[in-house]
């Protein structure tokens, strides 16, 4: 089910490390750099912001699969993370406000590294898509971001 759309009514799961940039020290919502592609997201076409599908994946499985995805020792201790989710209608909403049509929420298993494919939670990998800033104005691309993120809400903590 690669880059089919999500509906509406689902929750994606966005995973966060507790770093000031995207989380800073007692905050209840991310930043808007937590919504911002990374370099390694800019190096695939179209761009996309890795999140889980709330219904394939559990806050528990996406900090696996997160922490998998940056370290090569298995069993090694996981750093402390923070689970955010976001309703897809909510990103929609967001994105059209700033006359944003490129976001969408897709499905994309295919998209993760190929030693996570088959580890439980997996196949709810997601991506969103049209984040990246191509010709809005940075303040107006930095303020959509930021909207986004303060739709998120808390879910779970590693």
């Amino acid at each position: 089910m690669s880059d089919s759309e999500l509906p509406r009514n689902a929750d994606v799961l966005r995973v966060l490390r507790p770093i000031p940039l995207h989380l800073p020290v007692g905050a209840t919502k991310p930043t808007w750099e937590a919504m911002n592609p990374t370099e390694k997201d800019k190096l695939h076409s179209p761009v996309r912001v890795s999140v889980w599908d709330k219904r394939r994946t559990s806050p528990t499985q996406a900090i696996e699969l997160r922490a998998a995805a940056v370290s090569n020792t298995p069993g090694e201790p996981r750093e402390l993370c923070s689970v955010f989710a976001i309703s897809v209608a909510d990103i929609l909403e967001v994105a059209a406000t700033y006359n944003e049509p490129r976001v969408r929420v897709v499905n994309d298993p295919g998209g993760l590294l190929e030693q996570l494919r088959g580890m439980p939670g997996s196949d709810g990998h997601s991506g969103i898509e049209g984040l990246d800033r191509i010709n809005a104005p940075r303040k107006q691309w930095k303020a959509m971001l930021l909207d986004i993120a303060m739709k998120c809400w808390f879910v779970h903590k590693g």
